[in-house]
């Protein structure tokens, strides 16, 4: 079994070593954030740009664990690392939770590593993924040393879920649900052990009123019901829809007839766990005070717990081999397809360096895009790396390399906050408030490029011969094109 783990755990790595900036979704702009909190604040340049402030955010796992990494590594070797062990946490997470229930890891919660480097990795909901592992890890502690140290169990777990906090509130609401699942099944003392588990929620709790959480702005969107169903394949999301098909169907199946044939093993606590995140799915909307896919981490929960939290038995010898490599060929399969996609990843990576060659030190550099709906054609035969199987777009954030590789302002960062721990200065918070998001390029206002020195646009290859009389073009590629700004072109008051 260790000899299989050790393997699993090459094989989730190896795509990190294709490709110096992955294309996960929010990655880049995590660790530009990374980036600013390491080196910013001795930079001439970039300290004029951005503020540090610390407080009670529920979202501070990367931040806390990525910035001594970036000033003992260079940027992207640091970032690598850093994702590396960010997805292997809710592997290992599994499989200790599956030990705790079980008393040996079973051979089902291996094939946790079909989700791993899917769904939430491949969003870069990074601190989410930190806090699904940290959730699974506080859960099995708490199973494996409740009924043998009950006080010290309490008191670490306590500990345990106020550091949880700080990672990643998602994560706190995952080892809580998981904890109290298994203590309602108890008939008999139940009452005892929900009382543990409610002292372990107190830190948590008494931080969340504490933190800035209720005055952020944002209300309640559910998704149409066909959208809503069609996210439940979202851990198994990749950049290959035909592959995330059949991982979820291979897991369906292996789940489903087992349940039927009466071979599949679950601790009533697990049920009541699932049960949970499931009815938790299906009330919860998909964005709520500026968090959004909030009702899809929920599904992410629920997988996880059904690879931790339940074991097939009995199954005939033939059919287990057979169905265990199935799961082996496919593991390797995805690993293989996620690595071509990363590869060729690496060619828009190496254009928009070349397009951004010539951006110097301090300049501004306003960002927009020649989206999808404005020339379909061009997108459908865009490389499969820029966008997930599900239609996300895995581009929208490398300009963040601006601010890393070229030490220039981009509109773009992470500065909520409740959420992240830098915020732009006020007068580059004007900047950012113009650009206001990744603008469609022919919706561009030239009043928005007032203050700018340099425009991005990414996608170019969809409108090469794009220009207005505000801009002149100085380097175009496929995957991006850099503008210069003509300030004498615009009308812009006092300051802009």
């Amino acid at each position: 079994m260790r000899g299989a783990v050790l393997l699993l755990a090459v094989v989730l790595l190896a795509p990190l070593l294709v490709v110096d900036v992955p294309p996960l979704v929010d990655y880049p702009n995590h660790l530009a954030r990374l980036f600013l909190l390491a080196r910013g604040q001795a930079d001439p340049v970039l300290a004029p740009m951005f503020t540090v402030q610390w407080g009670i955010i529920p979202n501070l796992a990367i931040d806390v664990v990525g910035p001594p990494l970036l000033r003992w590594l260079p940027v992207h070797v640091a970032g690598r690392v850093l994702l590396g062990g960010l997805l292997l946490l809710p592997f290992v997470g599994v499989l200790a939770l599956n030990r705790a229930l079980f008393g040996r890891v079973q051979p089902w919660a291996l094939a946790s590593s079909l989700v791993v480097p899917a769904g939430a990795f491949l969003l870069g909901f990074l601190n989410f993924v930190a806090g699904l592992g940290g959730g699974l890890l506080l859960a099995a502690f708490w199973i494996a040393g409740r009924r043998r140290w009950p006080l010290v169990t309490v008191l670490v777990a306590s500990a345990g879920s106020a550091t949880l906090f700080f990672g990643h509130l998602m994560g706190v609401v995952f080892a809580l649900g998981l904890i109290a699942a298994w203590e309602v099944r108890c008939r008999r003392g139940a009452w005892r052990g929900m009382l543990a588990a409610g002292v372990v929620a107190v830190p948590p709790v008494l931080l969340y009123f504490a933190a800035p959480l209720g005055a952020i702005d944002g209300g309640a969107e559910y998704l149409p019901l066909a959208d809503k169903i069609r996210q439940i394949l979202a851990p198994f999301v990749t950049y290959d829809a035909a592959l995330d098909g059949v991982a979820a169907a291979l897991v369906g199946a292996v789940v489903l007839v087992c349940a039927a044939t009466r071979r599949l093993e679950a601790p009533p606590g697990i049920r009541v766990a699932l049960a949970g995140f499931a009815g938790l799915y299906l009330a919860a909307p998909y964005a709520w005070k500026g968090t959004q896919s909030l009702d899809t981490r929920f599904v992410t929960m629920f997988v996880l717990t059904l690879f931790a939290g339940v074991r097939p038995r009995g199954v005939p010898r033939w059919i287990g081999r057979a169905v265990a490599a199935g799961f082996a060929l496919l593991v390797v399969a995805r690993a293989i397809a996620l690595s071509l996609a990363w590869h060729a990843h690496g060619g828009d990576l190496a254009q928009l360096r070349a397009a951004i060659a010539g951006v110097r030190p301090g300049e501004k550099v306003f960002v927009a895009s020649v989206a999808p709906g404005e020339a379909p054609a061009y997108w459908a035969g865009a490389p499969g790396s820029r966008r997930l199987a599900n239609g996300i777009r895995t581009d929208t954030h490398l300009p963040a390399l601006l601010l890393i590789e070229r030490r220039a302002f981009w509109p773009l960062l992470f500065d909520e906050p409740s959420q992240q721990p830098v915020l732009l200065t006020p007068s580059f918070q004007i900047l950012a408030d113009r650009n206001g998001g990744l603008v469609d390029h022919l919706t561009i206002d030239p009043g928005q490029l007032c203050g700018y020195d340099r425009l991005l646009l990414l996608g170019a290859g969809g409108d090469p011969g794009f220009t207005t009389p505000n801009l002149w073009r100085e380097i175009s590629t496929d995957a991006a094109a850099l503008y210069r700004i003509r300030p004498e072109t615009l009308s812009c008051g006092p300051g802009g």
